[in-house]
């Protein structure tokens, strides 16, 4: 619903900036839909922040300055609650919207990347050491994860598993997984998993349009593999429940949406506590550490 609205208050602004040529509904329609429907969620509520923010401060979001740009990143410092890494989130609204009415983005340039720089090391200093670094999974943890999902009872814990499994199998980006329905999902002849996205991130950027396609593969020789055990499990009860294709495969009973990286840190999190594994000091396992995880054993 976010998308929705935030695409109709964009169209709404692009028809007015075009004015009467001859394309310009269409025009509007192409530029509102150049973005996901998650990207325009985060840009939605990002751009009012700042919108909020200049009406304040009694100046111009659209345009704005460089320096407007730089001082309301001085609040999202204050806010303490930002890290560097997340910093360029604030920003790409800031310059979308400017990009989709013709306008130069403010948020670019030396101004805002010497600012960029000092709030990383004001933050660092503040937290009185540099973020903990993202790192994949051990071998051995998601060795682990596979041999307890296999023995898993419950039928709610048994998809969150397998949503970590798929994100280690695939090794792509979370949400091509996560979005995944029960039709996308065939046991191929050798004992393998074939899966279709229909709609993944990037593809529109390219000059043929066709869906993204992967395999999961089984161990060689017919050896012992409790991850591609996990999703085939998972797809048989689902079979056997007559769920309708159009079933978000990873999605728990209740979940009437697909996961996301947030449901999958929760998840992963979930499990480490449960097998009694925490992190290096140092470092922190978050949505993307399955994913990236270390290669099979």
């Amino acid at each position: 619903m976010a998308a929705a609205a935030w695409r109709r208050h964009a169209y709404s602004a692009a028809v007015d900036t075009y004015g009467d040529l001859d394309g310009a509904a269409e025009a509007a329609s192409m530029l509102t839909h150049a973005l996901a429907d998650t990207t325009a969620d985060g840009y939605k509520w990002q751009w009012r922040r700042f919108a909020r923010y200049c009406e304040e401060e009694g100046v111009s979001a659209l345009p704005a300055a460089p320096t407007t740009a730089v001082c309301y990143l001085g609040t999202v410092l204050r806010s303490g609650n930002v890290s560097p890494g997340s910093l360029q989130n604030y920003l790409s609204a800031i310059n979308t919207r400017h990009a989709s009415f013709g306008l130069p983005r403010p948020a670019l340039g030396h101004l805002v990347h010497s600012a960029r720089t000092g709030f990383a090391r004001l933050f660092s200093a503040d937290e009185g050491a540099l973020p903990e670094t993202r790192r994949p999974l051990p071998a051995p943890v998601m060795w682990r994860i596979f041999t307890v999902a296999l023995n898993e009872p419950d039928f709610s814990g048994r998809v969150r598993w397998a949503a970590l499994i798929a994100a280690f199998l695939v090794t792509r980006r979370t949400g091509e997984v996560l979005d995944l329905e029960l039709g996308d999902v065939t046991v191929r002849p050798d004992g393998g998993v074939h899966s279709q996205v229909g709609f993944h991130k990037g593809a529109e950027r390219r000059s043929r349009l066709e869906r993204l396609t992967f395999d999961m593969h089984p161990a060689r020789g017919g050896q012992y593999d409790p991850p591609l055990l996990v999703i085939r499990r998972l797809l048989a009860d689902l079979h056997a429940a007559r769920a309708p294709p159009s079933l978000i495969l990873l999605a728990p009973p209740g979940m009437r949406r697909s996961p996301n990286s947030d449901d999958m840190k929760s998840w992963l999190q979930a499990a480490l506590r449960r097998l009694g594994i925490s992190a290096p000091s140092g470092v922190k396992w978050c949505s993307y550490s399955a994913a990236a995880a270390e290669p099979r054993l």
